[in-house]
Formats: structure tokens, sequence, C-alpha cells
């Protein structure tokens, strides 16, 4: 899954992105003063891998991970909004958003930062709509001609035509029911306005015990607020002078794991773990897919080959000793099919032959 990063000029997105990838500040900044668009892997903490690690000490822990990428700052003037579709234009194959709003920058005005926020989404509506109407102009001229057959050239321009009059409207794009087809055009053209979207407010450190100044806000919005200049700096630092700042600054830990999971719930992803061999290890899939999904995201092999799974919920696996042997033993690891929707949590031995 991935991820872009979107903000005007010192928001904080490349401070983000060195804080969630663990690259220092100065290589961040490198790709994005290069305009070199560069996905960064970034490891998905969880305890329960943690606590399933500490069983099988002699194999490597493998954490799940997601791709992120920073973008080229937004301009707040009006008049360069093409310069804003460019930036936007270089997000469109990723999955999900994270928009930092740099409210440091305005610490007295909290209604500044709802309209901002409004602001940069409106910009992406008008992205948006600009490709919709750029490709609608284009089927109506070339009607009757290129691979398309009249159906689907139909089906392409009314369901534009019904996305055009949403955004226009303001409508939940989410009521637009989706065929195959047209969920195929949405990845194709990449709308940016259907994608879900993170806000992370970059507040000033003076407004670290002021709990409910943003409290409109985090009530409107899915949004996670810390100072980054600081929290980077705390994460350069050893667990024992981390604890030394949270405590000057009344903390109880860092934030990047509240940003991290704030990712996971707007992607709508799980976790299922796997015991190999020679690891132990994490997976992320979209909530709701099946076996044969997580199947195919440890080996397209196992996908192709797949005959069924023992699967036991990492809770049951946990009040059984942290013992495979033992749930199975008392009747707490099944045997799946095919079908099984793969829950949060589960503990995964895949059977497989090709």
């Amino acid at each position: 899954m991935k991820l872009g990063i979107i903000g005007t000029a010192g928001a904080g997105k490349t401070t983000l992105l060195s804080l969630l990838s663990g690259i220092p500040y100065e290589s961040s900044l490198r790709y994005q003063l290069e305009k070199r668009f560069h996905y960064v892997a970034i490891r998905i903490p969880d305890e329960r891998l943690l606590k399933i690690w500490e069983t099988q000490q002699d194999k490597n822990m493998v954490q799940a991970t997601m791709e992120i990428t920073d973008s080229v700052p937004l301009s707040e003037n009006p008049s360069e909004r093409k310069s804003n579709n460019m930036a936007l234009a270089s997000l469109r194959e990723v999955d999900g958003i994270i928009l930092v709003i740099p409210c440091y920058q305005k610490r007295e005005d909290t209604e500044w930062v709802t309209a901002e926020i409004e602001r940069i989404k409106t910009d992406i509506l008008l992205s948006d709509l600009e490709i919709i109407e750029r490709r609608l102009d284009k089927i109506k001229h070339q009607k009757g001609r290129g691979s398309l057959s009249p159906s689907e050239i139909h089906e392409e321009q009314t369901f534009l035509n019904t996305l055009k009059e949403y955004i226009e409207s303001g409508k939940n794009q989410k009521d637009i029911t989706l065929t195959s087809h047209t969920e195929q055009l949405c990845k194709t053209y990449g709308f940016l306005s259907r994608k879900p979207i993170s806000i992370i407010l970059n507040i000033s450190e003076l407004d670290l015990s002021l709990e409910n100044k943003y409290i409109k806000v985090t009530n409107q919005y899915r949004c996670v607020w810390l100072p980054l200049k600081l929290e980077y700096e705390m994460s350069l630092l050893s667990p024992e002078e981390q604890q030394d700042f949270l405590t000057d600054y009344g903390l109880k830990s860092l934030q990047r794991d509240k940003v991290l999971k704030l990712c996971y719930e707007i992607l709508e992803l799980c976790t299922f773990f796997t015991i190999g061999k020679d690891e132990v290890r994490s997976w992320a899939i979209k909530n709701g897919g099946n076996i044969l999904v997580a199947a195919g995201k440890v080996h397209t092999d196992m996908a192709r080959g797949f005959i069924a799974a023992d699967v036991v919920s990492f809770p049951d696996w946990l009040n059984n000793n942290s013992s495979i042997k033992i749930a199975k033993e008392r009747g707490k690891l099944r045997t799946e099919g095919k079908d099984y929707v793969v829950k949060d949590g589960d503990i995964i031995h895949l059977k497989f032959n090709i």
C-alpha cells in the first residue's frame, strides 16, 4: 500500500517523511529539492508480532510495511493552481493521502486550520474535475473510434458525468456505486478526491499541554496533532534520552505510532501473521480480503497452489500458553478453505502444492 504526503512549503512534510521512515532529514529534503518521486518503505510496529517473536527468538522478525512518498509543496496562491495540479498529479497512484497542516505558523488562529484543510481539499476536487472534463471532451470527439465498445464508452461517460455532478454539488462520492469497469477507471485516472485522507496537525511545542485547542478540528476530521520537528529530534535520541524529554514535556510516548495507526485505519488494513522456518512476520492486507489474497501476499505460488490454511486468532494463541500446538489440542486451531475472510490478528499457516 502506498501513501503520499501533501502540504504547503514549511508545513512539515519532509520532517514527517523522515520521522516515519527513519531516513535522515537531509536525504528526504534532497529528494524533494531534486523533485525525485521516491517511495520509502516504513515499518508498521505491532506489539502482537513482538509477543509471537518472543516465543521464536531463533528466527528473524519482519514487520509489515507501507510505502510513502513526499510531494512538491502546494502553493497558497490561487493563481498558481496549475503548479498545484502538477504536484497533485504525482500522487495519483497512491492509495491514501496524508495532509500536513502547519498549525505552528498561526498559533492564535484555530479557525484558519479548518479553512486551510478545506482549501486544499477544494484544490484536490478541482484537479480531479479538470481530468474528468478533459476526458469527457475527448470521448465526445472520438466516438466511433478507439478500442472501447459503444457500451463501455457509454458506461464511462455516464460515470464521469455522475462524478462531475457529485464534485460540483459537494455530494459524498462514496454514495456512487461502482462496477468492476468504473472501479478500474478510478484506478486508471487516480482520482485523488476518492482516496482516504488523514490529517497531521503540525503544532507548536508550546501548545502540547493544550489538549482542547484543536478539539473542533479533531472532531471533524481524522487527524493526529503533534510538533513534528520536536518529535523528529526526539526520535534521534537514545531511549533513555527520549524518556527524559517526554517527561519534560509531560508526554507518555512519541506520537509516531499514532500517525501510523491512523494511516492504517484510513487505508482499511488488517494484519495477519505467519511463523515460517526462518522468520516471524506480519503482513498487511485490505479488510475483507480472503485467504487467497493473504496467500498471494506471502507468495504468488501459495495462492496459485492453495490447498487449505490452519488459522488461530492471536487472542486464542495467547490464551493457550502462546503455543500453536496447545491451541490445536484445545480445538482453537481451525482449518479454513479458500473463501475464508482473514481477520485482524490471525496467525496463519498456509498449505499449498505447486
